[in-house]
């Protein structure tokens, strides 16, 4: 970080988009395009009237941002499972081990353009579109015991949560290549899912899953079911809790001997598992 951007910082440590993010995001033209195309055959998941709607908005609230007053709020990283924690199976592990603060933003990252995408969404007032305030949510995960918090990314249409994500392109790769950038444009949908579902799981709607190409700023949205959610969540749950997967079991286990998490029963694992997530 190069002395201009240590000065755009606060005590909060909030900072100003980095010029590497500037540029980049400077190269989009961000609009709406039809998705459908891409989630052929899934399950639960498709493109809809009001999806569509949604891609517009989002689209057209990118495109009127100011890149120059994007103003980056890191998170502070603690030892509490999140909402985001919980959308893969090593995700509790990672946290177990990993260092704890202020988020550190890398400048020119895809992290730090996912974290101004999201922040350009909400930064103007008086939008009359479908699009509501992200908002703090507390979610109940009986089959874990647990209770956890997260963010959603806005919400549209009667409280249906958002979850915002970019990818690198909606371009297929071709190759056998093991380069990070050489994949589908879907590689992590399982996680992105398993997020936007646990927001429905707490607001009990469907949900919409928001996906930003950052070669060419084109926005799609699909509609997710909330009944195909949970048995989503069920599945996956369970799977990594009987076998342990990526320690899974076990650290919701120190988790939980922690206080962390804010069980709602410690002796939850006696509970019925072919209960819908709980």
């Amino acid at each position: 970080m190069n002395k201009k951007e240590k000065n755009d910082e606060n005590k909060e440590g909030s900072q100003l988009l980095s010029d590497e993010a500037k540029t980049w995001i400077s190269r989009m033209n961000f609009r709406a395009e039809m998705g459908g195309a891409y989630v052929t055959g899934l399950r639960g998941i498709e493109e809809t009237f009001e999806s569509r709607e949604v891609a517009r908005a989002v689209a057209s609230r990118l495109e009127s941002a100011d890149i120059d007053n994007v103003m980056l709020k890191p998170y502070s990283k603690e030892r509490d499972l999140t909402v985001s924690s919980l959308k893969s199976a090593d995700g509790p592990r990672k946290l177990l081990e990993g260092s704890f603060g202020l988020q550190r933003i890398e400048s020119g990252s895809f992290s730090e353009i996912g974290m101004a995408i999201d922040t350009m969404v909400y930064m103007t007032e008086g939008n009359k579109d479908c699009l509501s305030e992200p908002e703090e949510v507390t979610v109940a995960i009986p089959i874990l015991g647990i209770t956890v918090q997260g963010h959603t990314d806005g919400s549209a249409f009667d409280e249906k949560p958002i979850e915002i994500k970019t990818v690198q392109t909606f371009t297929p790769q071709i190759g056998f290549t093991s380069h990070r950038n050489n994949k589908s444009p879907f590689w992590n949908i399982n996680r992105y899912l398993m997020q936007l579902g646990l927001y429905q799981l707490a607001k009990e709607r469907n949900g919409f899953l928001v996906i930003v190409a950052r070669d060419t700023g084109a926005v799609v949205c699909f509609e997710v079911d909330y009944e195909h959610a949970k048995r989503t969540l069920s599945y996956h749950f369970k799977r990594w809790l009987k076998r342990d997967i990526c320690g899974f079991r076990s650290s919701i286990e120190s988790y939980k001997k922690a206080g962390k998490g804010t069980a709602r029963n410690r002796d939850n694992y006696s509970i019925n598992r072919e209960e819908v997530l709980g």
